[in-house]
């Protein structure tokens, strides 16, 4: 499994980031979106519906947020009571490093909006990175638990599966 992590840094740009999601048919449920509040649109209930998500979430030392997806299994374990827990927790259970976790929570609680995309073959994680490049999201990471690797999407060869720099054991 690939997991592609991004930062939205507006209602925005998540909505676009989403849009070309389900545009180039990514599974719904393979979505994630993690956001402390989003300026609620009413003019258009269904785009609000669908990035809302459920009821707020309590997330352990951090307040409340919106969790939608397969994070939020990961986020509620995380809040009764983790040894790690929190966002940074949660995202190091998802298996990214510890600096990148620390450096998406500190996003998150000042608004940003985490995506974070489920796929099989690496060639889905590379149209998913292709769509939080074109949207200008920040902080691209990949997690390929396949490979036991954690690599940092700005230092992948854009020709090859192979990275160049940043990568990391799990």
């Amino acid at each position: 499994m690939i997991t592609t992590f991004c930062a939205a840094t507006s209602t925005a740009q998540a909505l676009h980031v989403l849009n070309q999601l389900q545009s180039q048919r990514v599974r719904f449920e393979d979505i994630s979106i993690l956001h402390r509040s989003i300026a609620q649109d009413e003019s258009d209930p269904s785009k609000k519906q669908r990035f809302l998500g459920r009821n707020p979430t309590e997330i352990s030392g951090a307040g409340l947020f919106i969790i939608s997806g397969p994070i939020r299994e990961v986020m509620t374990e995380v809040r009764v009571g983790s040894i790690l827990g929190g966002i940074c927790g949660g995202l190091i259970r998802l298996g990214v490093p510890e600096i990148e976790a620390k450096r998406y929570e500190g996003k998150i609680l000042y608004g940003d909006i985490l995506f974070s995309v489920q796929t099989a073959e690496s060639s889905h994680a590379k149209q998913v990175k292709g769509i939080f490049d074109h949207a200008k999201a920040t902080d691209i990471y990949v997690v390929d638990k396949s490979r036991a690797l954690q690599i940092r999407a700005s230092a992948i060869w854009e020709g090859s599966d192979q990275p160049l720099v940043g990568m990391h054991s799990i």
